[in-house]
């Protein structure tokens, strides 16, 4: 997990091989539309040891490669001591993920 934090905001790129299923919807959903992974969505809602609303995007990733997560606030212990980028700016940091050469 590679952590991003600037002042009182957070967030995380999370990373696994495999071992991956969908994330229940939340209560708003944006959509994703990466030129590396395709079409995907960010959902805003209650996820892991959250108590308010926070980010998750659904496993980005194709066959055989990582696949990759943007993770909001609150949803893991390092994340609890900041504040959630706008959905808006992390759609953009999940469409500007690139597999490094």
């Amino acid at each position: 997990m590679i952590i991003y934090e600037n002042v009182d905001k957070c967030f995380a790129i999370e990373s696994t091989s495999g071992s991956i299923g969908d994330l229940p919807d939340g209560s708003r959903s944006y959509p994703i539309n990466s030129s590396v992974f395709g079409k995907s969505s960010l959902e805003q809602g209650l996820y892991g040891q959250s108590k308010q609303q926070t980010l998750l995007s659904q496993w980005l990733g194709a066959p055989n490669s990582p696949f990759y997560r943007f993770v909001g606030t609150d949803v893991t212990l390092e994340l609890s001591r900041c504040n959630n980028v706008s959905p808006q700016e992390a759609v953009k940091v999940i469409q500007s993920i690139r597999y490094l050469k």
